[in-house]
């Protein structure tokens, strides 16, 4: 499987119904594109580049319209990495191993609703289907200075973030 496979793969579990998903792609690739800005160390500006491709690629797939600037943006991130970066591939593939690990199964769901209830963050979880559930922002709120937009899919309870200290990206 592809890398872009395996992307939308993620998509197609993940895609909120009821949800504006233009609006909320569009709000999801600016946020990423901010992180971007802000990045610093090569494997940082590495990943938030791999996540800017994850949310523009989102934007296609909901095929509410073309959108070149989306287009662009997922070819403006693969220049970007390919300058750090001999095959741009690995590190969005593990980019994804990382937010596939932000999937909560059926018999984990009590387990992840505790987590979000002891951290302090509204959550309503929902079945993605294949036996995936997410738990997403229930509205845009702050918790201990970190925001949480609403319908945002949140990082689970066994949720595995890229370890920036390694040379993952090369």
């Amino acid at each position: 499987m592809s890398v872009m496979q395996e992307l939308d793969q993620w998509h197609e579990l993940i895609k909120p119904v009821n949800v504006d998903l233009v609006a909320l792609y569009k709000k999801l690739t600016l946020d990423e594109l901010e992180e971007l800005q802000h990045a610093v160390e090569v494997p940082e500006i590495v990943k938030e580049a791999c996540d800017v491709i994850v949310t523009a690629r989102g934007m296609l797939l909901a095929q509410v319209h073309p959108d070149w600037v989306h287009l662009q943006f997922i070819e403006s991130m693969r220049a970007l990495i390919l300058g750090f970066c001999d095959d741009w591939e690995h590190p969005l593939h593990l980019v994804n191993q990382s937010n596939f690990s932000k999937l909560i199964l059926k018999h984990e769901v009590d387990e992840a609703m505790n987590h979000f209830d002891t951290a302090g963050i509204d959550v309503y979880v929902s079945s993605l289907g294949s036996g995936y559930f997410g738990a997403y922002s229930r509205h845009d709120q702050t918790v201990k200075g970190k925001a949480y937009p609403t319908d945002k899919l949140l990082k689970s309870h066994k949720y595995a973030p890229i370890d920036e200290s390694k040379e993952w990206w090369l």
